[in-house]
């Protein structure tokens, strides 16, 4: 790829595809030291809608939207709200996972920057996991 420096990076137009699967690796990674099969999806429809990454708990897909963006835009929910009219097995909220400093919610979905902010990891991607904990004997 010839990509030597941070700048080289910034600009280069395979940026989004390497920041995708950089969160990918990450969340995939999370999942496997904690003893948990990756579970992870995507979807793409024929009309061109899709989601980047779809992670499976107790059931359920959780949709995450990723973007190498320092700005966020509304736009980042399409695939997610496309997704959720589509079926009923979806949780009902999601994350956009964007390269910006900012940490809100917009319509349900949680936006932040999970290289800079891994606080809610667990609870956020895999509530489920807090639940065993917090249920075993001490």
């Amino acid at each position: 790829m010839g990509i030597r420096t941070a700048e080289q990076a910034a600009r280069d137009p395979l940026r989004g595809g390497l920041y995708e699967n950089l969160i990918i690796l990450e969340i995939m990674k999370y999942r496997l030291n904690q003893g948990r099969r990756p579970d992870l999806y995507f979807f793409r429809d024929t009309h061109g809608g899709e989601v980047d990454l779809l992670i499976r708990e107790q059931g359920k897909l959780f949709p995450v939207e990723i973007k190498s963006s320092v700005t966020f835009s509304k736009s980042f929910l399409k695939g997610i709200e496309r997704f959720r009219s589509l079926t009923s097995n979806c949780r009902a909220d999601g994350a956009v996972l964007y390269n910006g400093d900012q940490r809100f919610q917009v319509k349900n979905v949680h936006i932040f920057n999970l290289l800079k902010d891994q606080t809610e990891l667990k609870s956020l991607f895999f509530p489920a996991t807090q639940e065993l904990y917090q249920n075993q004997p001490a």
